[in-house]
């Protein structure tokens, strides 16, 4: 499971997994979502949908397609403080358990760089983010033959563009304008009012889990390293 468990984690987008407060009356969100790129081909992995599920500061869980060419089903699952890499094609998978002190599920968007206010853009607060950021209100776009509310923000040197859709007041397009990493991510479900279902968030019981390594000295080759509780939110290409 050790390669397995290094391609689940190795992704372009990574949330670091790390429960701050009772998820108890919280409402779950569901979203998926894809990525679109000129170097993206349609029917590949890479541009298959991805599924995420969310609930409180507590819960959320992951789903990659199946990559049959590699033999890997990426499924990601975080119950603070445990968490569980899994493989479907193998049934077998990781558990982690989050050391502390700060226990937040955290989903940004684009990868964590220290000191980042672009890392709080999460999956569930794309809306919120750019209102409390003070982002521009330009014309309505249509994306898709889906007219569209699009809202500008320039942070950290680089554009970010935000489309809602106008007929049901939820995202569906977010672009990074960059020269060095643009990016676009469609959502093709935005749902953040549904009742939970903490069945989603523990591993199936079919799979089965071995207990990651214990932390010791650092070593220089990855292989060797344990596995930590962080799940990719975008695959490679």
């Amino acid at each position: 499971m050790r390669r397995n468990v290094r391609r689940i984690i190795a992704g372009s987008l990574v949330g670091l997994f790390s429960i701050a407060a009772d998820s108890t009356g919280a409402r779950m969100i569901h979203i998926v979502f894809r990525h679109i790129s000129p170097d993206i081909r349609e029917g590949t992995y890479a541009a298959a949908p991805v599924k995420l599920w969310r609930l409180g500061t507590r819960y959320a869980r992951l789903e990659e397609a199946p990559d049959a060419e590699n033999g890997i089903h990426g499924l990601v699952i975080t119950n603070e403080p445990d968490s569980w890499l899994i493989n479907r094609y193998q049934n077998a998978g990781i558990h982690i358990v989050d050391p502390g002190p700060s226990f937040n599920v955290l989903v940004p968007i684009f990868p964590l760089r220290d000191g980042s206010e672009l890392s709080k853009l999460e999956f569930g607060n794309e809306s919120a983010f750019f209102r409390s950021h003070g982002a521009a209100r330009k014309p309505d776009e249509a994306i898709d033959g889906v007219v569209c509310e699009t809202y500008e923000l320039k942070m950290d040197g680089e554009l970010l563009k935000l489309h809602v859709r106008k007929d049901e007041g939820r995202p569906w397009q977010l672009s990074r304008i960059s020269a060095k990493d643009p990016s676009t991510i469609r959502y093709e479900m935005y749902l953040n009012n549904l009742p939970p279902d903490l069945s989603l968030f523990a591993p199936p019981k079919e799979v089965v889990i071995r207990e990651a390594p214990e932390p010791s000295t650092p070593s220089e080759d990855p292989e060797e390293r344990p596995a930590s509780p962080s799940i990719p939110l975008a695959r490679a290409s």
